[in-house]
């Protein structure tokens, strides 16, 4: 988490296998990521080409401070599964208001082509800590289009809004949601937290725009900041799942077996008493 003692500590922003690409859209890759903010220009951040992608980056984005450690995808999947999971992000407000600010991280992950079941089971998770209070929400979508950053509800699929999870101080959150995601290939998934942080930190931080940075050069940015206390805090994790639809003979032989489970139970229910 970052540090919230009375020092001013050093911290370069930067992007680590990834390049950063400012205003504009970029072509389909297997693993991006978006940082939207009212008033500022999105930011692209792309996972260097690779057989198992993986994204960090750490840097200022509007009035936040953004660590990604670990954003995943396994794209173009398994047979077992697709999965699009980030480890832990952590994000601080860096303005010096008195009021709050929501940023908005979309993570999308395309070219999934397995499993190739239909439908397919749908699992979408988030948990997560706020240092100072604060608000989170968070949908996960599926596309089988496989566009990315898709976010119609009408021409996707998605297990539907889960929070918001609203903390006044310290405290906790975490939720799941299922469904059954009809496919085809290739498809794409994509994970959608919007985040409130309340304002407040200290003089004399160095405040810059990532959007604003020129970009003719991605994955060479580096800059200097002077990070203070206050502002609030957010780390959260995610993960997005799809994985095959149990066969009908599958549930049949789980079904068959549940009345002997009951039985053994009340066996060794009756021999204790």
């Amino acid at each position: 988490m970052l540090s919230r003692m009375n020092r001013r500590l050093a911290i370069f922003g930067i992007a680590f296998g990834a390049a950063i690409m400012g205003m504009a859209p970029p072509a389909s890759a297997a693993l991006q990521i978006k940082l939207s903010e009212a008033g500022h220009s999105d930011l692209y951040i792309l996972a260097a080409p690779s057989s198992s992608p993986t994204l960090a980056f750490s840097g200022v984005y509007g009035d936040f401070f953004v660590t990604v450690l670990g954003q995943t995808t396994n794209s173009p999947g398994s047979p077992n599964s697709g999965i699009l999971m980030g480890s832990t992000t952590q994000v601080q407000n860096i303005s010096q208001g008195t009021g709050s600010d929501t940023l908005t991280i979309t993570t999308t992950s395309t070219d999934f082509v397995l499993p190739s079941t239909s439908p397919l089971v749908f699992d979408s998770g988030v948990g997560g800590t706020f240092d100072a209070g604060g608000t989170l929400s968070f949908q996960s979508y599926g596309d089988n289009q496989n566009r990315p950053y898709t976010t119609d509800p009408n021409a996707s699929f998605t297990t539907g809004l889960q929070g918001p999870f609203t903390k006044t101080g310290f405290g906790s959150f975490s939720n799941d949601a299922e469904g059954f995601f009809s496919t085809g290939t290739p498809y794409s998934l994509s994970n959608v937290a919007s985040l409130t942080l309340s304002e407040g930190a200290t003089a004399g931080n160095i405040v810059t725009d990532l959007s604003t940075v020129d970009t003719s050069n991605p994955g060479g940015f580096l800059q200097s900041v002077a990070q203070g206390t206050g502002g609030g805090i957010l780390n959260y994790h995610d993960e997005t799942r799809v994985t095959p639809t149990p066969e009908p003979a599958t549930m049949a032989l789980v079904a068959s077996a549940l009345p002997l489970l009951g039985l053994t139970w009340l066996r060794r229910r009756k021999a204790r008493a």
